[in-house]
């Protein structure tokens, strides 16, 4: 709250998120928008977990494939988190990296493999957890849903997805996806 309270001048902010997925999930949606919304009461929120499942159920899947460069213990909160709001998560490997500072010099070639790896045929689409891997680059999302044949939902991609439609942005753009290319 105290981040979001610096944001001036609050009354011409109309949507605040929290951009951290294990932070979001383990908080839980309703704790991140309480807080968020002390600090901005005029601003509708959104956070990276919530953002991941929106995204999901816009683009009408049902059945996820997951990679995250969780351990163990937060990557199970994730998939539950993920399951908790109707999902079923059909496959799910994750990296054990322990630290951001780990996971951000995860190559996008690295979390391609990642993402081949654990995808399968019950998969309608897969999911790329964690906002410090580098899964959002212009075109990469593009590559691996040509290469998968599948939506593939990354939680950066996702997560400025909601924050935009979230403030009555609606643009459409390539180079992120199916979810940015028609939703």
């Amino acid at each position: 709250s105290r981040a979001a309270s610096a944001l001036l001048p609050q009354s011409e902010v109309t949507a605040v998120g929290l951009a951290c997925t294990s932070f979001s999930f383990v908080l839980g949606p309703e704790r991140v928008g309480k807080q968020l919304r002390a600090a901005c009461p005029h601003a509708k929120t959104t956070d990276m977990a919530s953002a991941q499942a929106a995204a999901l159920s816009t683009l009408g899947v049902t059945r996820i494939a997951l990679v995250t460069p969780y351990i163990a213990d937060i990557a199970t909160k994730n998939a539950a988190m993920l399951e908790s709001t109707g999902l079923r998560v059909v496959s799910h490997e994750t990296m054990g990296l322990t630290h951001d500072s780990m996971t951000d010099k995860v190559s996008a070639e690295t979390i391609k493999e990642w993402a081949i790896g654990v995808d399968c045929s019950e998969a309608e689409a897969l999911v790329i957890g964690c906002s410090a891997m580098r899964a959002c680059a212009p075109g990469f999302i593009d590559d691996l849903e040509a290469t998968l044949g599948k939506p593939v939902v990354t939680s950066t991609q996702a997560f400025l997805w909601s924050l935009l439609r979230t403030a009555g942005i609606h643009d459409q753009f390539g180079g992120y996806g199916k979810l940015f290319a028609e939703h």
